[in-house]
């Protein structure tokens, strides 16, 4: 989600998280926002297209990465 607010509205929404579940998943989330710059990637789930249309841009790029790339000597 673009905010810690939106992510509680949307966790709230739900209806189906306790109290203290949700307490802990705001916290891992503030967490994980905190250390950001240790992932290679950051997808904002601000609109459902939009967030499907950035993965699999990254999965294309991580598909393409040259530490992943075979190359047949064979050719």
């Amino acid at each position: 989600p673009p905010s810690m607010d939106e992510l509680k509205r949307r966790i709230m929404g739900r209806g189906t998280e306790n109290v203290s579940t949700i307490q802990r998943r705001l916290h891992v989330a503030s967490s994980e926002c905190k250390e950001l710059s240790m992932y290679d990637y950051a997808v904002i789930n601000d609109r459902l297209e939009s967030a499907c249309e950035k993965i699999e841009a990254i999965l294309i790029a991580e598909h393409c990465h040259t530490s992943r790339v075979i190359i047949d000597d064979d050719k």
